[in-house]
């Protein structure tokens, strides 16, 4: 399951945590996976204050979508297959509206047909992010051994 999650923090107080948070549920709300307003979200402000208790205000949409799932025995099912660029056009479709399809809304969203692509893509984001975290800069998978020709 994939869930946006956006986190800000300041030094001040509640006033400003409220900001950061509708601030964050606008850059959640620009990427959706799967039918239309359903995917949960996770959105967090963190108050640093010089003095007094430290302050974390959380906010939570549950959705049915975020769910990257396929068969286990086709082909995209395996997350070492190279990552090719899908050139997916940026936009969120809303809903159709008797015969009139609406315009998209700005963001991205992420249709069934590419969760294969976006689980490979997820999937080396956090490989690259552990490594860089673990002090390994060397780049791995298949793609980036070019030591064999």
């Amino acid at each position: 399951m994939a869930i946006p999650i956006a986190c800000k923090g300041n030094h001040s107080n509640a006033a400003t945590s409220h900001t950061q948070l509708a601030s964050a549920s606008a850059h959640v709300e620009a990427v959706h996976i799967g039918a239309w307003n359903e995917t949960p979200v996770l959105v967090f402000s963190t108050e640093l204050p010089t003095e007094g208790p430290l302050t974390v205000h959380a906010l939570q949409a549950r959705g049915t979508g975020g769910r990257l799932n396929i068969a286990r025995d086709t082909p995209d099912n395996h997350l070492d297959q190279p990552v090719e660029d899908e050139n997916i056009y940026p936009g969120i479709q809303r809903p159709h509206e008797g015969d009139a399809t609406p315009a998209p809304e700005p963001g991205f969203h992420v249709q069934p047909e590419h969760y294969p692509w976006f689980r490979r893509v997820l999937a080396r984001t956090a490989a690259a992010g552990l490594t860089a975290f673990a002090g390994d800069g060397t780049p791995r998978g298949r793609d980036s051994d070019t030591s064999r020709a």
